[in-house]
């Protein structure tokens, strides 16, 4: 490339085709603040197209569904039902849910506080009902088929079914509900 031809009373030489002679193009002598501005727009309009590209793409079916997403497995208990109560024997060696939370880990404690939680609640509701009953009619149900027919099912009492295959039991010598470890492979 030759030295080119001076521009007209700029005092700058304009770089000319070694073959043809033509004048080149010549960018204008610019400030730094103006460099940088170019700089700014040029990102700004790169994280602009990013932000284009992030919206077509969640838009054109790349992602789940939010119904998808909230689906249940076909295994989950929760929003799950049950009037299946058994009848507890102490000296069957069932262990006893003391229905407190046992979390170590923060990230897991919620999830560790589902079962102990539902636990209580529905034993407060069964010695609720269970007190209804001993008011109504002066005395706690003779046994399991009494508790099952006039406050079960005469109630249409649903308790949730609890996680790791634990039960409930009906206790008749301290007209309670019991919660028990389920079979270990239910765990």
């Amino acid at each position: 490339m030759k030295r080119g031809h001076e521009t007209f009373g700029t005092g700058r030489f304009q770089p000319v085709c070694a073959d043809c002679g033509h004048g080149l193009p010549v960018r204008p002598v610019t400030s730094a603040a103006a460099r940088v501005q170019r700089i700014a727009t040029f990102v700004q309009s790169g994280c602009l197209a990013l932000s284009c590209l992030l919206l077509i793409v969640s838009m054109s079916g790349c992602m789940e569904s939010l119904e998808n997403q909230t689906k249940k497995s076909k295994n989950s208990i929760i929003g799950k039902k049950t009037q299946d109560i058994g009848q507890y024997d102490p000296n069957a060696g069932k262990v006893v849910s003391d229905s407190k939370i046992h979390a170590t880990d923060p990230f897991t404690a919620p999830t560790s506080a589902y079962g102990p939680m539902l636990e209580k609640i529905s034993k407060t509701h069964i010695e609720h009902a269970v007190r209804l009953f001993e008011a109504e009619n002066g005395q706690y149900p003779k046994n399991y088929d009494e508790f099952m027919e006039k406050i079960i099912r005469a109630n249409k009492i649903e308790l949730p079914v609890l996680p790791g295959g634990k039960k409930y039991e009906y206790d008749e010598v301290n007209h309670t509900l019991v919660v028990v470890d389920g079979p270990a492979e239910a765990k």
